[in-house]
């Protein structure tokens, strides 16, 4: 298990406001952003060029544009399904980014362990979509906590120790309060939830609404509030908290409305006069008395706290603890999570590797795997034995095990470069790209496993085309082959951004394909074709059984060096393998020994994902045991 000095971000993204504490070891900080501890949530996006801005400058862009701007990206991509809008996923991934860097460049270093809480809980789907966006910015999984279980944690540490510790959470929201009893001992296990409403008064923000408009001189005919009206409100009610009064200009209008804390007041003290009856309705769901709860959290961001406090004392609770800042919410989030989460070192989602121009000489192993593929392929094409008669074709004999070798080898040239892309500057960015190891692994990967199934595709295809014999056996023998490689090149991206940090530098080399065992395999396999074809280069030397035992004997060797990393095993197999396959090969084995190669490098294929998933999980015995073979 990792130490506790990596860095553990805790980000609170509420509707309206977004805050940060970091931690590393037993310190504690709340992030600044300009100075300040929390940013506007709201993220705009470029209607033109989908480009996110988030924090002050996204507040000031959507001056201009306010069609381009969410205020609540968070809770909007939590009912939204990607397929549906992929803006919310991108402006939920560019403020975690934007929360990640601040953070990483004020501790020096990059963010191991992430924690996010939001006010409403996460089913699976969502929560899949959350964990999406933090990858995509280069960050670890999240735990993800709700605001009242945040707010729980940090209750009196006296009472930490009380079994069956109830904890009651007073939330001051846009609208209406929100009461939540929490279980601390059994895992801030939520017993209940109601909201202290007058089903008779407008909401907090739309009365706050309404006295604005009417002291403008302005009909109220709306029933929501936009984002700019939200927007204007909520700053006023945070501004109410330090000043007796402050202006407010809403959308549309040149002149701005004073409110007053007496108006926030008016607006407010009809719902919190109902906090005790729906306290007696969240006692009565929970199946608890009101000498249970041991301690009161009172979370509220405006001028609503002394009123809050009253009605909460009215109803026979002592609010023990206030929360009027959002990254107390974080650091209480951060607190729970290093309770109940031990935090984990960085991986590759978190780190990035240094990275170096692209060279000639780092594309030699994808040079070389792609121009045996296309020898092998252009050899199974020009060497076809094709019968006719007159001008009409009847029939084609080829080699189906050679095609599915090029097939495989094609495959195998794409991942050699995905296994690039960590340590490569491939992205059209250049040193601008700030993406995680994690994510380039992930993407290129996952890039690999369409092109290789592409390219086996096309090699299918044009084999029917340069022989004018269409035959489905073509296709089907090569995305045969390819399709274990794309399979395996599907789990390597799913799992490699969980390979811890440490071991990259170990792990990405053993993710290159043995390209030397390769080539040599190839021309061993093009040798004996050209033996039995008396073509190039057999032609031109006179020997075709010599040539046939050399390029036998070649294959042999090739196979020995690809299903092991083992030295003594390479040897021995080798010594088995060599002068065998030279005496067996003929016309009717030939296919039966490259089939065995295809199938050697199948195997390097899936040890090689083995031991990925055994890097990324080293606790499951099976990836273990598949590793040791």
């Amino acid at each position: 298990m990792a130490t506790d000095d990596h860095l553990h971000l805790s980000i609170y993204l509420g509707a309206r406001w977004t805050a940060a504490v970091a931690s590393v070891g037993s310190r504690t900080w709340p992030v600044t952003f300009d100075g300040q501890t929390r940013i506007p949530s709201g993220v705009w996006i470029d209607p033109q060029t989908g480009s996110a801005t988030v924090a002050a400058s996204g507040l000031a862009a959507a001056a201009s544009r306010p069609d381009g701007y969410i205020p609540d990206p968070l809770t909007v991509m939590r009912i939204t399904p990607d397929d549906a809008d992929t803006r919310p996923l991108t402006a939920v991934t560019e403020l975690l980014a934007y929360v990640a860097n601040t953070t990483s460049a004020q501790a020096g270093s990059a963010v191991a362990a992430l924690t996010v809480t939001t006010p409403q809980p996460w089913g699976p789907k969502s929560r899949q979509r959350l964990a999406h966006a933090a990858t995509a910015a280069g960050l670890p999984e999240p735990a993800i906590v709700t605001t009242a279980a945040a707010a729980a944690a940090v209750a009196p540490g006296e009472l930490e120790n009380q079994a069956g510790r109830l904890v009651l959470v007073c939330a001051i929201g846009d609208d209406f309060p929100h009461l939540t009893v929490l279980d601390t001992a059994n895992q801030y296990t939520q017993l209940a939830a109601t909201t202290a409403r007058d089903p008779d008064v407008p909401g907090i923000d739309h009365a706050l609404a309404a006295t604005t408009r009417q002291r403008l001189g302005v009909e109220d005919t709306s029933d929501g509030l936009d984002w700019q009206t939200t927007a204007e409100i909520s700053r006023a009610r945070t501004a109410l908290a330090g000043i007796a009064r402050t202006p407010v200009l809403l959308p549309g209008h040149t002149d701005p409305v004073v409110l007053e804390r007496a108006d926030l007041a008016k607006a407010s003290q009809p719902h919190l006069d109902r906090i005790a009856p729906a306290l007696r309705q969240a006692l009565d769901d929970a199946a608890i008395d009101q000498a249970d709860i041991a301690a009161t959290v009172l979370v509220a961001d405006d001028a609503t706290v002394s009123a809050a406090e009253a009605a909460l004392t009215d109803a026979g609770l002592t609010p023990r603890t206030n929360l009027t800042q959002p990254d107390q919410l974080a650091s209480g989030a951060a607190r729970l999570t290093r309770a109940t989460h031990p935090s984990a070192g960085p991986t590759a989602a978190t780190t990035r590797l240094p990275r170096a121009r692209l060279t000639v000489s780092s594309l030699t192993a994808v040079v070389v795997l792609a121009a045996a593929s296309v020898a092998l392929l252009l050899q199974t094409v020009s060497t076809a034995d094709i019968s006719t008669i007159s001008t009409i074709i009847v029939g084609v004999r080829l080699p189906v095990s050679q095609l599915a070798l090029a097939a495989v080898l094609a495959a195998t040239a794409v991942v050699a470069a995905a296994q690039l892309a960590p340590t490569t500057w491939l992205s059209p960015q250049g040193m601008n790209d700030t993406a995680s190891t994690g994510y380039l692994l992930r993407r290129s990967y996952l890039g690999a496993a369409a092109a290789g199934l592409a390219l086996a595709g096309l090699w299918g295809l044009g084999t029917g085309v340069g022989v004018g014999w269409t035959d489905p056996a073509y296709l089907r023998w090569t995305l045969t082959a390819a399709t274990p490689i794309a399979a395996c090149a599907v789990v390597t991206a799913a799992v490699s951004p969980r390979v811890p940090a440490a071991r990259l530098g170990d792990w990405l080399p053993r993710m290159r394909p043995p390209v030397w065992p390769i080539a040599v395999a190839a021309a061993g396999v093009y040798l004996v074709r050209s033996a039995y074809t008396l073509t190039f280069p057999t032609n031109l030397t006179g020997f075709p059984a010599l040539t046939a035992s050399v390029g036998a004997a070649l294959l042999g060797a090739a196979t020995a060096a690809t299903v092991t990393h083992r030295l003594g095993i390479r040897l021995a197999l080798g010594f088995i393998l060599v002068p065998g396959y030279a005496l067996v090969v003929s016309v009717n084995t030939i296919g039966y020994l490259t089939a065995t190669y295809v199938a050697a490098l199948l195997w390097w294929h899936l040890a090689a994902t083995a031991r990925t998933v055994r890097e990324a999980a080293p606790d499951n015995f099976i990836t273990r045991w598949l590793t040791e073979i």
